[in-house]
Order: C-alpha cells, then structure tokens, then sequence
C-alpha cells in the first residue's frame, strides 16, 4: 500500500486457500526460518552437509563390515578357529613336531615372502607410473602448444611456462620438462628393483621349503605326517583368517569413533538452530503484542522441540513393523510418544551383547493401545540389531587353560554383522546417525482475548479464517521486500478486517512495500492506501483501468463508496480514526466531490 514502482519485484504471499497450506509444519517451518533470517539458513545448510558427511561415512563402515562378514561366515576358518586350533595340538606330537621343524620355519618363510610380492603386485606401482609418465609428456606437449600464436610465436607474458614444458635443447641446461620426466623414469628403475628383490626372496624361500620337504620324504615320513599336515593347514587358515580380521574390527571401532564426532556436531549444530528459532519466536511475539491490540486478538509464536519425529516414524515403519504381528501403527506410535531419541535406538541395536531394552518397552495394557513388552523387544533384536557377538564354534567344550591360549580378542568370541535383504541391518542401524528430529513452530491464536472463556488455540484448532488471521501478519512481518496479496479478506469477517489486518498493514506500509488486491474496501480505505488503482471487468478476463490515485481524490473515493459494498462506512470509519478533527462526517456527496 504504498507507491507502486513497477521495476520492483517482489515475492508474492498466496491466497486464502494456500495461506492454508502454509499452515501445515513443513510449510509453517519455512515461513517462521524466513523470519528467523540469514543465520538460520547457515545452519540448515551446515546440518545437512554433516548429515552429507554421514552418510558417506556409513559407506565407508558398511564396505569394512562386509569384508568381515566373508570372514566370519557359518562354517569358516575364522569361526572354527578353536576347533582346527585343538585339532592341530592334538596331532602335533613331540616326535613329529621335532620332525617337521625345519619345514615348518621354511613354510613361515615362505609364506611372508610370498605375501609380501603378491602385496607389492597390487599396489602396481609400474602400471601407475607408466599412466603418469604418458600423462605427463601428453601434458607438457599441449602446455607448449597452447602458449604459441599462430605465428608460432610465445605469448606475451608465457616466456617462462614455455620454458619449462617445451623439450630441452641444451643438454647442459634441462628444464622442468626434463627433470619431471627423469624422475618418473628413475621411479620406474627403481620399481623394477623392487619387483626383482620381492620375485628373488620369494623364489629363494619357496625352493628351500621344497627342498626341506624333499629331504623330509627321503628319510621316509613318519606315521601321522600327512594327517599333521592336512591340520596344519587347516589351521594355518584360521590364523590367516583372524590376521585379516583383528585390523578390520579395529578399523571398525575407528571408525565408528569418527561417527560419534560427526554426530555430535549434528547435535550442536540442530541445538543452535533450536536456540535461534525460540530466541525468535520469543521476539516475534513480542512485536506482535506491539502491532496488535490485545483487546481485539492475540498471537503467540513458538518452537517446540523435538517434535517433529517424520523421519524416525518412516524408519521405524520400514525396519521395526515387521517385528510386530498386529498393531504395528499402534506399536509405532507408542515409540514415538515415549520420546525414545533416534541415538538410543542406535546404541541399543550396535550394542553386540545384550542391550538394555527398558527406553523401548512400556506399561501399556494392550497390543492395540501400543504395548511394547519383552517378547516385543526380543523380536526387534532379532529383526534389526546391527551387531552380535558369537561364540566360537564348540566354546562351550572349552576350558579356561585352552581359552586362556587363544588371541585375546577371539576369548569372547567374533562379531557378526547379520544380514537384512541384499544388505546389512548395521546400514540401517547407522542411518539413524542421519534422522534429525526437527523443531515444530507453532501459532497460538486468541481472538476473543476479552472473553474469559476464551483461551489461546493452535492453528490445527481454528477455522481457515481465524488460520488466516493468525499467518497473516507473520506473512506481513517476513522480510523487507516488496509483497502483494491476493483477497486477503476471504474467510475473515469485517471486525477483523478493521480492527486486526488494516493495524497491521499500515504498521507495515512504513518498513515495505504491500500491494493488494481486493473487493473490500476496508483494506484501502482503513489501511490508508497512498495509491489506488481502480479496475472494472470488461469482458471475459478482461479489464479496464478506470481510477489511479490517492484516497483523497474524488474520483477514486466515488468508485469506492459507489462500486465496493460497503465503501461509504469504509470511509467513515475512516475518518473516526485518521480525521477525528472532522466535525461532520463524509457523506457520498463529498466524497464524489
């Protein structure tokens, strides 16, 4: 309602039925962190980067826990560590141990030596410098190309960089080129020492176990040879099996470590928005209590947190119904009524033992009232727990002197990871790091404030004209820039229109720019527009422009009180509250001047 600049573009705020819609949490949400301004949204940003971050962090866990799951299959080396580990001490008599001495630190030899070559394979370092050195010479003969003219001539300013990558032409003075490129050709020498060191060793440790082994079958094998041999072996597996998975499990833990600390930024960082969206709420209350008459309607804003638990419900529709017979909605909404934060839930499913259940059960007296007992957790475990841990095969014939000998991380047993589809429950487990219970804004409306039945009522309560009255001056309030509103008067009544929506608009008109379109003409009148703009339907979709000017001009003041009903008390009313020094009140006479 005040100058119109046509140059100026503004944001526009819905009609009625979608000021309804802005009513709804999300919605609700984006209009209340409008108001709370800039900070608000660095904080948004920074929360979903660390959950970005989180989540590519579980990827990260979830490729180490499948590389332990090959390990620690049903019927494995790893978990019939025990058994091969008996089986082998049973056979490994004194006489044959003596016996087979020599092999049996050829063998250890060879095997580390063997180990050590197919390791320095993998890494392939020739293959990788090969792809530097063609990248490289690709590299500096573009770079020498693209610093020439057409004339072949260097560019201005390029002396140096053509310098540096063209081919040297003075052995006795060699360039960058040059010195890159001999350093890639020494790395590649020197890689093919290495290859020769490692295939050497290998070789050497391989033929003196054969040998060893020769000699062995010359003297004649005695009786058990074979059998010791084939538990050996088997065992060997085990303990090359328990190498791989001790620094996976200790990778795991570190990882998981990482997690925490990610996580605890997520907290701070939802924490601080929280504090800034009620720091707010508190200020827009307090200006709404300012705009507004308290006589005539009151606004209270807030933030309620953590209430917005969307997320966490679809997580447990998806991975914990299934752990209920019946009342599954039931059983899911109780969980989220008991404030179960997401992070217990974690916790209690990583945990590899037997977690503490108690945060997920409840006294409620039947399934469909949302009961959660025991036998209901027990379930839940079986269905999703991330972790557990496992005896050894055959622990249970073991006695402490045997156990005691084990590797101290294989005295309790391993850690499974159990599968859940195509992959493992610890992924779901962990994308509860990742669930953010939002806050809630919420607007409390009175607008019969001096009734004293009459009391503060949330949006989801209220008419869609008394919603109307309660989003509408929070929509007045969000930001500086130019706003234009479509029938604001629908589904509010005239009291509200003069006394709530026309206070708020001309305590706005001062800090932006409002332009509104409308029937009533309450809204100009009272709201003191400095520009009107008149128009008149002229066929279908169509119309003219029939009056531009300020409420003082006639000839807008005629089509007022002459086309918009209710016109002429409009400007009355008016008057008793802009012009008290008038003695006589307007007449359609002198309004049409």
């Amino acid at each position: 309602m005040a100058d119109f600049h046509p140059q100026i573009t503004g944001r526009f705020c819905p009609q009625t039925d979608k000021i309804e819609r802005t009513a709804q949490s999300d919605n609700l949400r984006m209009l209340f962190d409008d108001l709370c301004g800039a900070e608000i949204a660095a904080l948004s940003e920074s929360i979903e980067n660390i959950r970005g971050q989180l989540k590519k962090q579980r990827a990260v866990i979830l490729s180490a826990c499948q590389q332990v799951v090959q390990l620690t299959k049903e019927g494995g080396p790893l978990r019939q560590f025990g058994i091969r580990k008996k089986q082998f001490e049973a056979v490994d008599k004194p006489e044959l141990r003596e016996r087979f001495e020599l092999v049996d630190q050829a063998e250890a030899i060879t095997k580390v030596a063997t180990t050590t070559h197919e390791s320095w394979a993998e890494v392939n370092a020739a293959g990788s410098l090969e792809t530097l050195e063609t990248d490289l010479v690709n590299f500096f003969d573009t770079a020498t190309t693209s610093v020439l003219d057409d004339q072949g001539q260097v560019l201005a300013g390029h002396e140096s960089v053509h310098a540096a990558v063209r081919p040297s032409t003075d052995p006795d003075s060699p360039c960058l080129r040059e010195d890159v490129l001999k350093a890639v050709q020494a790395a590649k020498a020197a890689v093919e020492i290495g290859e020769a060191v490692f295939a050497k060793t290998d070789a050497e440790a391989t033929a003196i176990l054969k040998g060893r082994r020769d000699e062995l079958a010359k003297d004649g094998l005695p009786t058990g040879s074979s059998e010791r041999e084939a538990k050996k072996k088997a065992f060997d597996e085990a303990k090359a099996d328990h190498q791989k998975y001790w620094p996976l499990m200790a990778r795991f833990e570190e990882l998981l470590a990482e997690r925490k600390t990610l996580f605890q930024q997520l907290v701070d960082e939802s924490r601080k928005r929280t504090t800034l969206r009620k720091t707010h709420a508190e200020s827009l209350t307090k200006q709404l209590q300012r705009d507004l008459d308290g006589d005539v309607l009151r606004i209270e804003v807030q933030a309620n947190s953590p209430a917005e638990k969307g997320e966490f419900g679809v997580w447990l529709e998806k991975h914990i119904d299934a752990a209920f017979p019946k009342y599954r909605q039931h059983r899911r909404s109780a969980i989220l009524e008991s404030g179960l934060m997401p992070s217990a839930l974690r916790d209690m499913l990583l945990h590899e033992g037997t977690p503490d259940t108690s945060a997920l059960t409840n006294q409620r007296q039947k399934a469909e009232d949302g009961r959660i007992n025991e036998e209901d957790c027990s379930r839940i475990l079986d269905l999703c727990r991330g972790r557990r841990l496992v005896a050894l095969d055959e622990a249970d014939q073991w006695n402490e002197d045997f156990v005691a000998a084990l590797p101290e991380d294989l005295h309790n047993g391993i850690v499974l990871f159990p599968p859940s589809g195509t992959s493992l429950c610890i992924d779901h487990v962990l994308t509860l790091d990742e669930v953010v219970l939002d806050d809630i804004p919420e607007i409390l409306l009175n607008d019969r404030p001096s009734d004293p039945m009459s009391e503060a009522r949330p949006l989801r309560d209220l008419s869609p004209g008394q919603r109307c009255s309660a989003i509408l001056p929070l929509l007045l309030l969000s930001g500086d820039y130019p706003l234009v509103i479509d029938q604001p008067e629908e589904n509010l009544d005239n009291r509200l229109i003069r006394q709530v929506i026309v206070n708020i608009l001309a305590s706005m008109k001062l800090r932006r720019q409002v332009i509104i379109a409308t029937h009533n003409p309450n809204l100009p009148v009272l709201g003191d527009a400095e520009q009107c703009v008149v128009l008149q339907a002229s066929g279908r979709d169509l119309s003219r422009l029939v009056a531009v000017g300020s409420l003082d001009s006639p000839h807008v003041a005629r089509y007022i009180t002459d086309i918009m009903e209710g016109g002429r008390e409009a400007f009355q009313y008016r008057q008793s509250i802009y012009q008290t020094h008038w003695e006589t009140e307007i007449d359609e006479d002198s309004a049409a001047g």
